[in-house]
């Protein structure tokens, strides 16, 4: 029973209030289940049985105590709660003096626990989006189907809405920051409800490293979408995230998808926040999921032919090609990212033509350094 639950809590509180006059919470059974006299409790009081029973308050004079086994003067009212009497809480002392002081009180009880009740419904569809969360990612959707459209139901979640996945990761953060790591999420919750960012037709849940809100939102606001929630947490706390938005689907097998696309896209962001409905993303994407069995025989022969004497990727290289791809293969663009001269980029591009073959204004050519430039990324990270 819930009510049994913060009782004493709540107790204590308001004895503060009044100046530590008693204050009793009864269940429904008329036993005293908190109280400012701790011997008390567990104990039956006869007039919290006889409020339970009518619905009504029950006032105890000092001529009339003998008539309430267990009780003693003062003002006994029932504690209602959606529309259904739960509990009854008394104040000690003569009615006449403490009427008013009981009206305030129950008043204060029914409202504590009221935004208890409420607090405790949102754990609950917080457990239960999780829960289905995990569902939807890491189990076949088939087999667990019945079991998460049950799921979504107690939740009140339309799994048929249009959704894509949002994704934020939290790049600051390792294994052995997971305290830290969920703090962080508790707060970038906090942050994203109070801007509006979340609302009741989305949902989300925190797994690992990854907070994911499935959300509906129409194409054209994606983008702007990313952008605030990007300046919203910078702008709070410094926080070294990545975004990636999924492709909106509107079946429970489109949610496995979306979130997929979301993290492959996180993997290969800058920074910036990344949509899966942008074409250049898309091709990185596309380039991304070519697999390294595939690849790995010719990529290997060209990483082997740029190592220097000390094996490793000479630094210009990999800045050369990093802001030629940031820069779609604008040479103005590179040149100015780079801090050099536009003549010096020609130059290190020919150099990289004669280091591997490869002419960047050839498409294909072109392609094949964008996937050496990615296996660089994969296996020395620290360049």
């Amino acid at each position: 029973m819930f009510l049994k639950d913060i009782a004493q809590k709540i107790v204590n509180l308001m004895m503060e209030v009044i100046d530590y006059r008693n204050i009793n919470i009864m269940d429904c059974d008329g036993f005293i289940i908190a109280s400012g006299e701790p011997n008390r409790i567990s104990t039956y009081h006869k007039g919290a049985d006889d409020v339970i029973k009518s619905g009504k308050g029950i006032e105890i004079y000092p001529q009339n105590v003998n008539n309430f086994p267990g009780s003693k003067q003062g003002v006994n009212l029932p504690i209602n709660i959606e529309g259904k009497v739960i509990g009854v809480v008394g104040i000690y002392g003569h009615p006449d003096e403490v009427r008013m002081v009981a009206r305030l009180v129950k008043n204060s009880v029914e409202l504590a626990l009221e935004q208890y009740l409420i607090s405790e419904q949102v754990n609950l569809v917080k457990d239960l989006s999780n829960q289905m969360i995990r569902k939807l990612l890491f189990n076949s959707v088939s087999e667990t189907e019945e079991e998460i459209l049950c799921l979504s139901k107690v939740a009140r979640i339309n799994l048929e809405l249009k959704r894509c996945a949002v994704v934020i990761k939290l790049d600051n953060y390792d294994d052995d920051g997971i305290y830290e790591s969920v703090n962080a999420m508790g707060e970038i919750e906090k942050l994203l409800s109070t801007n509006n960012f979340i609302t009741n037709k989305d949902f989300f849940g925190i797994i690992n490293h990854y907070f994911i809100i499935f959300k509906s939102i129409a194409d054209d606001k994606r983008c702007e979408y990313m952008n605030n929630i990007l300046f919203t947490l910078e702008d709070n706390r410094p926080y070294k995230i990545k975004i990636g938005l999924g492709s909106s689907y509107n079946d429970i097998y489109g949610y496995k998808k979306s979130f997929n696309e979301a993290v492959d896209i996180i993997s290969i962001s800058k920074g910036k926040p990344l949509d899966i409905n942008n074409f250049d993303t898309q091709a990185k994407y596309l380039l991304q999921k070519i697999q390294p069995d595939a690849s790995e025989p010719f990529i290997k022969k060209l990483y082997i032919s740029i190592l220097n004497e000390n094996g490793k990727v000479p630094e210009w290289f990999y800045k050369t090609l990093d802001a030629l791809f940031e820069n779609n293969l604008r040479l103005n663009e590179t040149a100015i990212a780079l801090f050099v001269h536009k003549n010096t980029l020609v130059y290190r591009l020919k150099k990289i033509e004669q280091l591997t073959g490869l002419n960047i204004n050839n498409f294909y050519h072109a392609t094949l350094l964008y996937c050496l430039y990615t296996y660089i990324n994969n296996i020395e990270s620290d360049i």
